[in-house]
């Protein structure tokens, strides 16, 4: 039997206001919110999986080279992955302030016990912030943010292949799933890109 073809609702990317409005919710005066600041930041600046995230140690971070190692990933091959200028900045002030020592072994980002912080804490730590703020019309997750990212990245001029490097993924193919363009982006892209208006005749 085949299966029925069901259209599929597109998953929409975070706005500008959405993303301010979200980073303004966590209190930066506890290590609990200062944590939860870092990881949405991360998140939107890198396009790393939450999966990945949870498994950096201060050993794969270089602030110096503005980059991550990312050891576990999905694909199984480790990859380096560039660390946004501002976000170098947060990162620097959030170990100082949070952390008395620091292994190069020790995870990033821990629980209130000191261990490693779960998948499911990050994700219900984002929801309630979502939740919080009355979010309606986007899935308030760690998706999302790898989602916005990815949309961002494109928009800004970056190329699908070094995205596909960034996200981790094997082909183009697999990006492209990722990507929602608004009827109004569509609308401005065609107003640059349209070949009428290039030619001049």
């Amino acid at each position: 039997m085949k299966k029925l073809r069901v259209d599929e609702e597109p998953l929409r990317p975070f706005t500008d206001r959405q993303i301010k409005l979200l980073l303004s919710q966590p209190d930066k005066s506890t290590y609990v919110g200062y944590r939860d600041y870092i990881i949405m930041s991360l998140l939107l600046g890198t396009g790393i999986r939450v999966s990945e995230l949870i498994n950096i140690r201060f050993g794969d971070i270089d602030l110096q080279q503005g980059s991550i190692l990312v050891r576990v990933s999905k694909a199984r091959k480790p990859r380096l992955v560039g660390l946004p200028k501002l976000l170098r900045v947060d990162l620097q002030r959030f170990f100082q302030l949070c952390y008395e020592s620091l292994s190069q072994e020790d995870f990033v980002f821990q629980n209130i016990d000191g261990g490693q912080i779960s998948v499911r804490t990050v994700q219900e730590r984002i929801a309630s912030y979502g939740k919080h703020l009355g979010m309606i019309g986007v899935r308030c997750s760690p998706h999302t943010f790898r989602r916005t990212f990815a949309i961002s990245y494109l928009k800004n001029g970056g190329s699908t292949a070094s995205l596909r490097q960034q996200l981790g993924h094997s082909s183009l193919q697999i990006v492209e799933k990722y990507l929602y363009w608004s009827d109004k982006d569509i609308l401005v892209e065609h107003e640059k890109y349209n070949p009428i208006d290039k030619m001049n005749y």
